[in-house]
This record gives structure tokens, C-alpha cells and sequence, in this order.
């Protein structure tokens, strides 16, 4: 279930190599989604690739981090129930 998605673009292309945080308040997430097991996703080459699961950090807001980003294209914040 998503919970956000963004599309980021970058200023110059194929300078890309960095790391990015989401960040949200409680009031904004869906129904279903957990944020104690939850991923970022990446839609590259066609398809949405997962990260690994993690639990986000922070009380309100709260965040997860992904690190080694070289494309920008959507991204977005999911948990495992309703995907």
C-alpha cells in the first residue's frame, strides 16, 4: 500500500549518487500501512524495486532513508500489506 510517492528529478543528469529521506506525519498515512515494517521503492526499467524493509525512525514525523540513489524516477514509501 503506498503510503507517498515522489518524482524526483535531478538538476543534472548522471550526477546522481545520493541519499535521500522521506519524511510524513502519522495524519498522512493510509489504512494498513506499517510503518514498523515498511520500504522505500524505486520505479526503474519498468517496474517498482523494493528496498529492504525497515522501521522508520522518528515520533511524528516519521522518516525512512535510502542511500546510493543514481537515477531519479519515482519513488515511493509502501509497507508489505495491500501491495
Amino acid at each position: 500500500m503506498f503510503l507517498f510517492s515522489w518524482d524526483i528529478e535531478e538538476s543534472t543528469d548522471g550526477a546522481a549518487n545520493v541519499t535521500v529521506t522521506f519524511q510524513w506525519n502519522a495524519v498522512d498515512e493510509l489504512g494498513g500501512f506499517t510503518r514498523s515494517a515498511s520500504y522505500i521503492s524505486h520505479y526503474t526499467g519498468g517496474s517498482w524495486n523494493n528496498g529492504p524493509l525497515m522501521a522508520a525512525t522518528g515520533s511524528n514525523p516519521y522518516s525512512l532513508t535510502a542511500t546510493g540513489i543514481a537515477s531519479f524516477s519515482p519513488l515511493a514509501v509502501l509497507s508489505p500489506a495491500g501491495v
